[in-house]
């Protein structure tokens, strides 16, 4: 038996299972709670295009009183361009006036659309994962118990992001060692949100013990080691797996649709 339904319209349903841990229970009661007081955003990754996140810089340049670059056609853009909304959001939404909320966090989604979008000549589907969320605050602590994963596959269901800022890895892979305590942020919380990946995995598991990682942390970011401690950083770097899409030729069949899916309906059992 499945724990969650999701039904997009004119798609088969995806049945996913939740894994037997604090975590994935915890979760599922945050999910629950927050899907009865309110139906969840679902944005298509198919929407989001560099016209359009150049179009929401413009935006933000006329809001914010930004002057940056319109011209996106790097990593390295999209790299300063998360740089800037950090800087922006250091001190949290609550301390930037209100009217900007609902853009910066669209410019933030479209930014991590983007950049991995770069590096490939054709992208074909941008489609990286399938997130139902909620605009709010509402989280808790991530259990003491919970153990990353040192690999993720196509179908894996993740805990959101709870923060702007990057986990470990992607820090890592990035090389983005320029202002790394206010980039690198632990992943301690848990959001309501409910993250299905759709990137093809990574089957080899990331060497978090070896010795370039451990040099470039301690070449790169030895404030942010000396701050939490080598250990909770090797804790923390992996990926927050919760549970699995059980039916993945549905999965890949909707993932690979040419339209803009829509969120039709969540069954919790």
């Amino acid at each position: 038996m499945s724990d969650i339904v999701v039904i997009f319209k004119n798609q088969p349903p995806l049945y996913i299972s939740l894994l037997k841990t604090n975590a994935a229970y915890i979760w599922k009661n945050l999910f629950t709670k927050n899907y009865q007081q309110k139906f969840p955003l679902y944005r298509d990754m198919k929407k989001y295009t560099i016209g359009y996140l150049e179009q929401l810089i413009n935006q933000a340049n006329n809001l914010c009183g930004w002057n940056f670059t319109t011209n996106i056609s790097s990593l390295n853009d999209t790299v300063k361009l998360h740089k800037h909304i950090e800087t922006t959001l250091a001190n949290g939404y609550s301390n930037i006036p209100s009217e900007w909320d609902d853009l910066l966090d669209e410019l933030h989604f479209s930014i991590h659309v983007i950049d991995k979008q770069f590096g490939s000549p054709i992208v074909s589907n941008p489609r990286k994962f399938l997130q139902l969320e909620w605009f709010n605050d509402d989280c808790v602590l991530l259990p003491d118990d919970f153990k990353f994963s040192d690999t993720f596959k196509f179908g894996d269901i993740r805990l959101q992001n709870a923060y702007v800022g990057h986990h470990p890895i992607m820090v890592y892979m990035q090389n983005d060692h320029s202002n790394i305590s206010q980039t690198c942020r632990l992943h301690d919380k848990i959001k309501p949100g409910l993250y299905i990946s759709t990137a093809p995995g990574m089957s080899t598991p990331f060497d978090k013990f070896s010795n370039d990682y451990y040099n470039w942390w301690h070449t790169h970011g030895l404030d942010f080691v000396a701050n939490h401690g080598w250990e909770k950083i090797l804790d923390y770097t992996g990926h927050p797996i919760i549970g699995q899409v059980t039916n993945l030729n549905d999965l890949e069949q909707i993932n690979e649709s040419p339209d803009i899916l829509e969120l039709q309906e969540v069954i919790v059992q």
